[in-house]
């Protein structure tokens, strides 16, 4: 291990505004000291694609605009990026990886038969039930997916030399479960808990049955200008980060969607704007930073 390098990993998993939804804009910075893998489903309508890098040799060794759901988009990892760069270097550099779906949901009913899935946690799957590989039972397939990922991912870089230790984990999740706050606000422990006991079990690291881990509250203008299904959900979330050990949330009341006259300030109604993604990212690398005391 003495001879292999350190390298820090960040975490993002969500629905669409973790995937990346938000189209580039005016955004150019590279940043030289992160890299980055991921899988993203994105869903819209009917149709429903995949983008990929999960193959050591296919990782990005920087940040740039253009890692969201294709290359006009951005998720959290640009402004994640952007903060983290000055704490690294090329000896030892940080890693974000991300997998996230448009549109799912956390909990297990249909949303218009999104080919996506979910992300209904792996404790509340029946007993000796998997997700299928070929994705056609949609239960769980998210959280599957995520875990999956991440193992291959985490193996790749341990066999090129790398000394990986996770950090902790942006999720930025909950705008499909509107409406269905007290059947989420479980749901959402049991997700944190799942993938912190599953991470143990990838890594070997113990610690990471407390890993840090970010929620993005709701914004207050998803969909429409102040939805009134956002404020009983951006307390509940706020309940799950007390009740639960290194867990917080981000504000997202000043990053707009829907303006008061109902037009779109966001890239659309449901996701944000370039400006507003890389602050999203912005916060919850300076959150992370702050629980793990990053020097």
């Amino acid at each position: 291990m003495s001879n292999k390098k350190t390298i820090d990993l960040y975490l993002i998993g969500g629905q669409s505004n973790a995937a990346g939804c938000s189209l580039v804009g005016n955004l150019n910075q590279t940043f030289q000291n992160v890299g980055y893998a991921g899988g993203v489903d994105y869903y819209f309508a009917t149709n429903t694609f995949r983008t990929e890098n999960l193959s050591f040799e296919s990782f990005n060794w920087s940040v740039t605009a253009g890692l969201g759901s294709d290359e006009r988009y951005i998720g959290p990892e640009y402004g994640m990026a952007k903060v983290l760069t000055p704490y690294y270097s090329k000896e030892k550099p940080a890693f974000i990886f991300k997998d996230a779906g448009g549109a799912t949901a956390l909990l297990d009913y249909p949303t218009d038969e999104n080919p996506c899935g979910n992300w209904y946690p792996r404790s509340f799957w029946k007993d000796g039930y998997t997700p299928c590989a070929d994705r056609k039972t949609l239960t769980g397939v998210q959280y599957y997916r995520f875990v999956t990922d991440f193992e291959r991912v985490y193996s790749q870089l341990k066999q090129n030399g790398y000394a990986p230790i996770i950090k902790g984990m942006a999720w930025m999740q909950g705008e499909a479960d509107l409406g269905k706050h007290n059947e989420y606000e479980a749901a959402i422990k049991a997700l944190i808990s799942d993938l912190r006991e599953d991470l143990v079990k990838i890594t070997g690291d113990k610690s990471l049955i407390e890993m840090p881990i970010v929620i993005g509250e709701i914004a207050t203008t998803f969909a429409e200008w102040n939805n009134p299904l956002v404020p009983p959900f951006i307390e509940m979330q706020r309940k799950v980060a007390r009740d639960m050990k290194n867990v917080a949330t981000i504000e997202t009341a000043d990053l707009i969607l829907m303006d008061e006259n109902n037009q779109p300030v966001g890239t659309d109604k449901y996701h944000f704007n370039s400006t507003d993604a890389e602050t999203l990212g912005i916060r919850f690398a300076k959150k992370l930073i702050e629980i793990c005391e990053i020097k």
